[in-house]
């Protein structure tokens, strides 16, 4: 089977989520047998020298659907012969559009993958962005407040319509859990369901039959930006606590628009044991860390949770998002925290950074806990559903 995988940006697996479970797939489907394909429109600025796991090709146009993209898309679809294409960006209308157009000329299956929760952008109005950090935070959530409603109409009708088009032109639709499917039926209805599924992220376990040695590191791993991953949570609630734990520290790898605040902010307020890594090695940091620290606003099923608990890491994350359900079983392999209770959040890390012992038994649950996310299961099912729509195409 010739399988292209497209997105908007980039196929490095260094510098986001989708990215990374695209190499991953790609790596197991030509393990399989299978030839794929990556196509991206956008080189990222935070980018560093790689390797992709597939042959790429960056369209010419940053313009998603432009003519030109259109026509550098189907040419790439018909010298590879490509006979299934995987829509990584489901949820940005312009590609969707354009993934779209080449597979009604050319008859080829689509299938979008929307790797947000669907009501993101719903639930984020409640998030008014009240932060000690962000100089401008108070006097924006105000506002916010005021204009929730109009803010809540507006929002609603647009994602409406994106979700619908997107349901509309794909032969099928897959999200990150079953816990999305009933977020998706809010904004189309019942009668689009029928072509949508569920299949979660891959993650290899890294800890098989491996001893392990934790150091007392508190580790948050993503994009530091202010409107959806929000550090700044994080710093907030290292601030009370680093006085009470001089041999922990806590490091924040990756890199992003909002890095600078928190910089200054550290400075400013003295606070200590805290270093930004910037975009990295991962897997070290991963493989040393006894914590990992999510603090979102917005997530999908965040690869930063899978690949954190496949080292070892016991996960710490707001229940902003129904995937993570799926990962983290509260108590056993990490915590769940009401979003968005700093308070009750520092008191969960507190219980853990104190207690060694709690420590070494969540470490065990959450290498277990990851076995379901193996890489060629989830494969297997991405193989299924290509077959299924390959051969309905055929039959239409």
């Amino acid at each position: 089977m010739n399988i292209l995988i497209g997105n908007t940006q980039e196929f490095n697996p260094q510098i986001g989520g989708v990215e990374m479970v695209s190499s991953i797939l790609a790596k197991v489907f030509t393990e399989m047998g299978h030839k794929v394909f990556f196509v991206a429109c956008l080189k990222s600025p935070y980018s560093k020298m790689y390797v992709p796991a597939v042959e790429q090709t960056l369209l010419p146009d940053k313009t998603y659907d432009s003519v030109i993209n259109k026509q550098k898309l189907l040419s790439v679809c018909a010298d590879k012969k490509i006979e299934i294409i995987l829509n990584q960006a489901g949820n940005i209308a312009e590609f969707t559009r354009l993934c779209a157009f080449v597979s009604k000329e050319q008859q080829i299956p689509l299938i979008s993958a929307i790797h947000i929760n669907p009501l993101n952008k719903i639930s984020a109005i409640k998030d008014y962005k009240f932060s000690a950090i962000n100089k401008f935070s108070y006097l924006k959530g105000f506002g916010r407040m005021l204009l929730m409603p109009l803010r809540y109409r507006r929002i609603y009708m647009e994602e409406q319509i994106l979700y619908g088009e997107v349901c509309s032109t794909s032969d099928k639709v897959v999200l990150l859990s079953k816990g999305y499917l009933k977020e998706l039926e809010y904004l189309t209805g019942k009668g689009y369901l029928k072509n949508v599924i569920a299949i979660a992220n891959p993650v290899n376990s890294k800890f098989l039959n491996k001893p392990i040695i934790k150091e007392k590191i508190v580790l948050f791993v993503g994009r530091l930006d202010f409107d959806h991953k929000r550090p700044d949570r994080l710093i907030c609630i290292w601030e009370r606590m680093y006085k009470n734990y001089p041999d922990w520290k806590l490091k924040f790898a990756g890199d992003g628009p909002f890095k600078k605040q928190l910089m200054d902010y550290i400075v400013k307020k003295g606070i200590r044991n805290v270093e930004f890594l910037g975009f990295c090695d991962t897997s070290k940091q991963y493989q040393n860390a006894s914590i990992l620290c999510l603090t979102s606003t917005i997530e999908g099923l965040p690869m930063v949770l899978l690949e954190g608990i496949s080292y070892g890491c016991i996960p710490l994350s707001f229940d902003s998002f129904n995937s993570v359900f799926d990962v983290i079983e509260n108590n056993k392999n990490g915590f769940i925290i009401q979003s968005y209770h700093l308070k009750k959040y520092e008191i969960k890390l507190r219980l853990l950074m104190d207690n060694e012992e709690l420590r070494a038994t969540m470490c065990q649950e959450s290498i277990e806990s990851s076995h379901k996310f193996e890489p060629h299961s989830m494969a297997s099912d991405w193989i299924s559903l290509f077959t299924e729509a390959i051969n309905t195409k055929k039959h239409e």
